[in-house]
């Protein structure tokens, strides 16, 4: 209780004007401006600050501060009084006391304070603002000797800027209410979003009701918004934005700080609004404020020997009801920062040979001293760490605030000495858990095949090339077998070669940059047009090659001389590969690269991300797909439909054990069918549909191959399991069994020899029956010479099973 008695009796001296302490110190006067009335708290705080400046022996030891402090607008002191403010000043300057003063605390409203810097600046007296915080204040060619122990508000805009660019923001919306101090923040705020490449999708102003400009940032689809007004238009803001449903986890709202003094600020009773209390609670849950930091949340010692804490206690046991709370440090820094540039001056002032109680206010150089003292201060004061930039601007520390349940809360600290953050905890919580972001995002997703169905093709597969490497393995080992040497096994080992080439092109086609990754995709694409393409042309061009060689015998009504050996077979394969290689060797100046194919108009958005499915695709660059695929139809499609005109040319002709020829045209049927399945369905299928068309264009190709060698293979097994050595040693016995064979024939060979004037017995075990049946049956094994020393002696009814026997080893020339 003494304490405060002893703090209120000086706190009467010094409002008086009256000098506290030694009779030996030098009086040193200082003007004071404080809106007055029940805001007497900022009065309260400098008049601590002078105590305790006046108790120190390191600060104006020679000197008493003194103090003159005057009220602005006692009777309404939330509203700033410019005019009172001039005549106030001007008054001290010509009517004040006896001697200049060289420094004005004050005021706390940024509009007095514009009106004042320019007057003070002329009698060349320093201005420090305790509360001002407009940002045209730091206009040095219009506040020349303006300062402030509290930050700009351009300043909040670092830490507003520093929490976008943390949480990679770069699209965000302003709202302010219209005021001169909020445009000049909106200003600073746009030129910094530009240097740094964030986006400003909409920028609002509204003066009444803000409801037309909270809709149009929903139209923009805004994320982040940047609030710039005071608590009584943002409960307003809130409120509208709570009936438009702007609030929740999809949203950030960053504000300056408002609501100095009331942390509830948002749910506080308002009949200007609609909303309820519950209502403004949900609209502001989550709300992150930039906002002063009075007091520091460390208890560095200031000059005065206080700490922020202690400060805080003293301050609110001496104003009573009229503290501002951490917000009276501002005024009391103000008072210490005056000080500290007295006692600093005097060195100097020395040096040219002035004293502090030498200053005049027409005295320029006294005032250059000052300034250059203030622009390189530093010092600790109960609000921190005091300096100045070199507009005026103090630079100091900020509080990250949150609301939560309707209250604001402090999690964290942005340090402007250090340009940094430090939370509370962990810091700012987003509803959902993590942040949200700025707008629906853009991502692709890439349109595979499942791994089942893949996976269930490449079984198939496997399946296929396994049959196919057995059905080789059978076909190379048995190559001498005479059931197996007379149906060509050079060429069905490329029907296989070409079956197992065709087989890997659909695993190729089911691989995606999921699997094999991007960067060996272009490879992929490669790999499997040459692999089906060079697979078809080899396997169906050999099954043409035989079909051909059937047509070309059959198709021979002269009986002229016509031996197809199987190096002719080849060959024309081999023509087939070597034109189609070539053309796809041209293409490859334009390689085959894989590309993603997007389709916007097939997206949708899961939480916030707009997902576009993207089709991977083979093409070349600069080139159309139909300009280069159209070579490869024409060639392929040349080769089908002529392979189905000779298919069905010889679809009468049944050779199962010498020629293939009934399998062979089966097979080329198809191959086509399932061929023109396979392309229509790829063609006229949405492109979205990858795994079906996968399964539809695979199982088409797996069929048809796996069918061909099926067809063409599987029937030659059992007659070589049936056949015996003693049969095939006996000529009269091949031939017959030969003959048997060809029964289904035997109608065919019967009217073959009519046609040629033969007249053949009724029964068809007749050795003259069987003679034709195997000649016209199986004509091409035989010798041109064999066959017409045989036709001449049927014809002079000369022929005898001796005979017939003789013949049989020149005119079948395998034994």
């Amino acid at each position: 209780m003494d304490f405060l008695c002893k703090l209120g009796a000086l706190a009467l001296l010094l409002c008086g004007g009256l000098r506290l302490g030694l009779t030996t110190k030098t009086p040193l006067p200082v003007m004071a401006l404080s809106p007055g009335g029940s805001w007497i708290g900022f009065d309260k705080s400098m008049e601590l600050a002078v105590h305790d400046i006046n108790q120190q022996e390191d600060i104006l030891a020679d000197y008493e501060l003194q103090l003159y402090i005057n009220h602005t607008n006692p009777n309404e002191p939330a509203k700033p009084s410019s005019g009172n403010a001039d005549y106030i000043i001007y008054s001290n300057f010509y009517d004040g006391p006896d001697r200049p003063m060289p420094f004005l605390l004050g005021s706390f409203y940024s509009e007095e304070c514009a009106v004042l810097c320019r007057a003070v600046a002329r009698f060349n007296v320093i201005q420090i603002s305790y509360g001002a915080v407009s940002p045209s204040l730091s206009d040095r060619t219009e506040c020349p000797t303006f300062y402030r122990t509290v930050q700009s508000a351009t300043q909040q805009n670092v830490p507003r800027l520093r929490l976008l660019l943390k949480y990679n923001w770069d699209r965000v919306a302003i709202i302010r209410y219209s005021n001169v101090v909020f445009t000049s923040v909106m200003e600073s705020l746009r030129d910094l979003l530009r240097v740094n490449n964030i986006s400003i999708v909409a920028n609002e102003m509204f003066e009444d009701t803000p409801s037309n400009h909270i809709a149009y940032l929903k139209e923009r689809d805004a994320r982040i918004i940047i609030g710039l007004f005071w608590d009584e238009q943002g409960r307003q803001v809130f409120c509208e934005a709570y009936k438009q449903g702007l609030y929740g986890a999809r949203y950030v709202w960053i504000l300056r700080g408002i609501g100095y003094f009331a942390p509830d600020w948002a749910i506080r009773p308002d009949p200007a609004i609609s909303c309820t209390p519950e209502e403004m609670t949900l609209a502001t849950e989550g709300v992150v404020i930039t906002n002063w930091h009075f007091l520091p949340a460390t208890q560095d010692t200031a000059l005065t020997g206080r700490t922020p804490s202690n400060f805080l206690a003293t301050y609110n046991e001496y104003a009573g009801e009229f503290s501002f709370g951490d917000a009276g440090s501002t005024a009391y820094d103000a008072v210490l920062t005056a000080a500290v540039v007295f006692n600093k001056s005097i060195e100097r002032l020395q040096l040219v040979n002035k004293t502090l109680e030498d200053f005049t206010y027409d005295d320029e150089e006294m005032l250059q001293v000052f300034m250059e003292v203030i622009d390189d201060l530093y010092f600790v004061g109960v609000s921190g760490p005091v300096s100045f930039l070199t507009d005026g601007d103090r630079v100091g520390q900020f509080k990250i605030e949150q609301i939560r349940g309707g209250t604001a809360g402090t999690v964290g600290y942005f340090l402007s000495h250090e340009d940094r953050f430090e939370w509370i905890d962990e810091g700012i919580y987003f509803l959902n858990g993590e942040p949200p972001h700025d707008e629906i995002r853009r991502g692709d997703r890439l349109v595979t095949i499942s791994t089942s169905g893949f996976v269930a093709i490449c079984s198939l597969c496997g399946l296929g090339i396994a049959l196919a490497c057995g059905l080789l393995v059978f076909n190379v080992v048995m190559r001498k077998q005479r059931i197996i040497k007379l149906s060509s096994p050079n060429i069905n080992n490329l029907i296989i070669m070409g079956s197992l080439m065709t087989y890997i092109s659909v695993i190729l086609n089911g691989l995606d940059r999921d699997k094999v990754g991007a960067e060996n995709m272009d490879h992929v694409c490669r790999a499997q047009l040459w692999m089906l393409a060079l697979g078809f042309t080899l396997s169906f061009g050999s099954m043409f090659s035989k079909t051909w060689r059937v047509h070309s015998i059959f198709m021979n009504k002269k009986l002229e001389k016509k031996a197809v050996k199987d190096y002719q077979l080849v060959t024309m394969v081999g023509v087939f590969i070597t034109l189609e290689s070539l053309y796809l060797g041209v293409w490859e100046i334009r390689p085959l690269v894989a590309v993603l194919n997007a389709y916007e108009a097939q997206a949708t958005v899961e939480k916030d991300l707009m997902l576009i499915p993207v089709v991977q695709r083979c093409t070349r660059h600069g080139v159309t797909d139909i300009s280069w695929l159209a070579g490869i139809y024409i060639f392929n499609g040349v080769q089908l439909v002529f392979g189905l005109f000779l298919a069905y040319e010889t679809r009468n002709v049944t050779i199962p054990a010498l020629n293939d020829s009934k399998n062979i045209g089966m097979s080329v049927y198809n191959v086509f069918i399932l061929s023109c399945v396979g392309a229509i369905f790829s063609l006229l299928m949405d492109p979205l549909k990858t795994e079906t068309i996968f399964l539809v264009t695979s199982l088409c190709v797996l069929v048809s191959t796996t069918t061909t060698l099926l067809i063409i293979f599987t029937p030659k097994t059992p007659r070589w399991l049936q056949s015996d050595d003693h049969a095939e040693r006996d000529p009269a016995v091949f031939v017959r069994a030969r003959a048997v064979h060809c029964q289904d024939n035997f109608l065919a060979a019967c009217a073959k020899g009519k046609q040629h004037g033969y007249s053949l017995p009724q029964s068809s075990e007749s050795p003259l029956i069987v003679l034709v049946t195997a000649l016209f049956c199986e004509e091409y094994i035989f010798t041109d010479t064999a066959r017409s020393r045989l036709l001449t002696l049927y014809k002079l009814e000369k022929l005898s099973a001796v005979t017939f026997a003789s013949f049989l080893p020149l005119s079948l020339g395998i034994f």
